[in-house]
């Protein structure tokens, strides 16, 4: 099973989502993450909040969510939108989920770590309740 999570830029709440399920999901489910109008860079408080909790995104960059990402993708989330235009829900994509979660673009440290922890519950929340895989609440890894 492959999760695909969007955002707008693909710069900061989809990329720790990427990041976060690939470290806690089972064997058999995976993530990518992908932006409607990809950053130039992943958010450098991002990238430190995850170096927190023992996870290197150092090397990840925005990518474009294109039809084969999502084509091969069995669920996609959104992060939530703040640009219309941009927003994934506009774009025809099959949303199966919106998390609601604020930009962490411009926040401080603090404010990013509220934000990785509540993706984090989201995280562990979806794979816990994944009808495709029933065992992966045990099989679940920890940070």
């Amino acid at each position: 099973m492959q999760v695909m999570f969007v955002c707008v830029h693909n710069a900061g709440r989809s990329q720790m989502a990427e990041a976060l399920f690939n470290a806690l999901a089972p064997a058999g489910m995976c993530a990518v993450s992908a932006g409607t109008e990809p950053g130039n860079a992943v958010n450098p408080m991002a990238i430190e909040a995850m170096r927190e909790i023992g996870l290197d995104m150092q090397g990840h960059h925005p990518k474009l969510a294109t039809p084969e990402i999502v084509q091969a993708s069995d669920r996609i989330i959104t992060m939530g939108c703040g640009v219309q235009e941009s927003c994934p829900l506009y774009l025809g994509m099959k949303i199966d989920e919106d998390w609601g979660l604020p930009d962490p673009a411009g926040q401080d440290l603090e404010t990013v770590r509220q934000i990785r922890d509540a993706i984090q519950q989201h995280v562990i929340e979806l794979i816990a309740r994944s009808a495709d895989y029933p065992s992966a609440q045990d099989e679940r890894r920890t940070l």
